[in-house]
C-alpha cells in the first residue's frame, strides 16, 4: 500500500543540526543569493524537509532543481523510513552550487514520483552599492 503523504516543512537553510533532547537547530533560512556576476558558486546549502505519511512503510524521495532556462535535474532516489508516528524528516546537502544565471531555480521534492512541494530561491544581481560589503549576501 502506497501512503497518502503531506508536506509539513521545506526549506533551503545554511545549515541543519539536532541537539541531544531532538529539538530542530534550523540556521540561516533564505530564499534570495546576491551575486556580482554569474554564473557564481553558492558554497554550501541544506534543503530541509519533513512530511507526514498515513501509513508506516518506506518511501522513495527526490530533489529536483529547475534552472533558470528550464533545464531539470534530479537526485538519484533516497529511501527514507516512515516513523511509527508517520514522520518523514531529513536534509540534503548542496554543496558547490552553480548558478548560470540570473533569476529564480525551483527545488522540488518528490515522493513516490510525484511532486509534493517547490521552493524558489532567487539569485538577484549585486548593486554596486551592496558590493562594498559582502561578495555574497542572503
Amino acid at each position: 500500500m502506497t501512503p497518502d503523504v503531506e508536506l509539513v516543512a521545506f526549506l533551503m537553510c545554511d545549515s541543519f543540526s539536532r541537539q541531544p533532547n531532538g529539538k530542530a537547530i534550523i540556521t540561516g533560512v533564505f530564499d534570495r543569493i546576491w551575486a556580482s556576476q554569474v554564473p557564481a558558486v553558492h558554497p554550501s546549502m541544506t534543503a530541509y524537509f519533513r512530511l507526514r505519511a498515513t501509513a508506516s512503510a518506506h518511501l522513495e524521495l527526490r530533489l529536483a532543481f529547475v534552472t533558470t532556462n528550464g533545464l531539470r535535474q534530479e537526485s538519484p532516489p533516497l529511501p527514507m523510513q516512515v516513523r511509527p508516528d508517520g514522520v518523514v524528516e531529513g536534509t540534503i546537502e548542496l554543496s558547490r552550487f552553480l548558478m548560470e544565471g540570473f533569476g529564480n531555480y525551483d527545488f522540488e521534492i518528490i515522493v513516490q514520483g510525484k511532486r509534493l512541494a517547490s521552493y524558489a530561491i532567487t539569485v538577484a544581481q549585486l548593486s554596486p552599492a551592496k558590493e562594498k560589503g559582502e561578495e555574497r549576501v542572503h
